[in-house]
């Protein structure tokens, strides 16, 4: 177990105790819950911690954020944001910290530990940023830094409880990815994919970029907890739109096409919001395009989805990718980028799925870098039995 000293800032007293709690569970020392931005350099005085997880709102007359620039002024130690509000303008102001972590609440224990000792071992590596005195760090070293803790988070590609083959990649664009997907279980015989792409480029899209990885897997299991059931994907989607669209005014917003698998049978379900079409391969390098219609997150209270299912075959494998895919393989040109991707996966339709994500990576990456975006690409398919 770490033996790091975490110092919680949370103005909420049951919520700064169950955090508290749950950290204490994990092994790490939190000595005190601060409730008041004013008394933050203060602990970090007396307890001299390793981490900070930070509430953005506060008691007093000190935020959370102000108190974290405060603290980065004599301090390298990380801060990781803890908050329940996603809109644009508190976002911004948190970006413009540079904090090594945000996450939305509610948060369960398994992700707090996740994140917490991400931003730790990121820190003890010596890959965290550095404070300088007078001398602030570089915006393109941060960004890197940014970028670089999204590609940490993605899915390594193999193969997932002999159930489930998947590979992707992720090149990000040099001012900071809005681009994400993932792949992880859901029970014993369901699997979770998406892929998502936050509006625009910089930090900000990053951090809401790595928010979202966490809240979609909380949203899952809370699931089911509360039902006792697989989600649908709609369902998933809703309670993640739900977290925004309260607070959609002036908000990013993002896209999403998120799909659950029973690789056993090679059932499927699949949702569109506003995402890129998604590429079905069959046995013998045939095509077809999923194009089920589907907003994007973050704008209307109430979104229409219309959820696409089917059976996959051995051999068959659905392709989840980012618009950027699309339009550098077009350049700028959707209808010829998708052209061009299924005519990729038709000639080497004979390759697995890694070797397939190669192809189209090495195919993206020779376009000329002014005709190239943010891209990502997910593929999976079902190991039957």
């Amino acid at each position: 177990m770490s033996t790091a000293t975490i110092l919680v800032v949370e103005d909420e007293p049951l919520v700064g105790l169950e955090i508290q709690e749950d950290l204490i569970h994990l092994g790490y020392r939190v000595p005190q819950v601060v409730t008041h931005g004013e008394e933050v350099q203060n602990a970090m005085d007396v307890y001299q911690p390793d981490l900070v997880l930070m509430d953005i709102r506060l008691a007093g007359t000190m935020d959370g954020i102000q108190a974290a620039a405060k603290l980065k002024e004599t301090s390298d130690v990380p801060v990781l944001f803890l908050t329940a509000y996603s809109d644009s303008t508190t976002l911004g102001r948190a970006a413009q910290v540079l904090p090594d972590g945000y996450l939305l609440k509610p948060l369960g224990e398994r992700d707090l530990a996740v994140n917490v000792e991400l931003v730790l071992l990121k820190a003890q590596s010596g890959v965290a940023k550095k404070k300088l005195p007078k001398t602030p760090p570089p915006q393109d070293g941060d960004r890197q830094s940014v970028n670089q803790t999204i590609q940490d988070l993605l899915p390594l590609d193999g193969v997932y409880g002999h159930r489930l083959e998947s590979a992707g990649f992720l090149i990000p664009s040099a001012s900071g990815t809005g681009d994400f997907y993932d792949v992880f279980p859901l029970g014993p015989y369901h699997f979770v994919f998406y892929s998502l792409d936050v509006e625009g480029h910089g930090n900000l899209p990053a951090m809401l970029a790595f928010t979202l990885r966490t809240l979609i897997r909380d949203l899952a299991g809370i699931y089911v907890k509360r039902h006792n059931a697989i989600p649908s994907p709609s369902a998933l989607l809703e309670a993640l739109n739900d977290k925004f669209a309260p607070r959609a005014a002036g908000a990013l917003f993002f896209s999403v096409t998120m799909g659950i698998l029973a690789p056993g049978t090679g059932e499927f379900q699949l949702v569109r919001a506003g995402h890129t079409k998604t590429l079905w391969m069959r046995e013998g390098g045939i095509v077809q395009w999923l194009q089920g219609t589907g907003s994007a997150l973050g704008i209307f209270h109430e979104i229409h989805l219309e959820e696409l299912s089917g059976r996959l075959q051995e051999g068959d494998r659905l392709v989840l990718c980012s618009d950027g895919v699309v339009e550098t393989l077009g350049r700028r040109d959707l209808d010829r980028g998708y052209a061009e991707l299924a005519r990729l996966f038709q000639e080497n339709s004979s390759l697995g799925v890694a070797d397939l994500a190669k192809v189209v990576q090495t195919r993206c990456l020779a376009v000329p870098e002014d005709h190239r975006d943010d891209m990502s690409l997910l593929i999976v398919g079902p190991m039957l039995w």
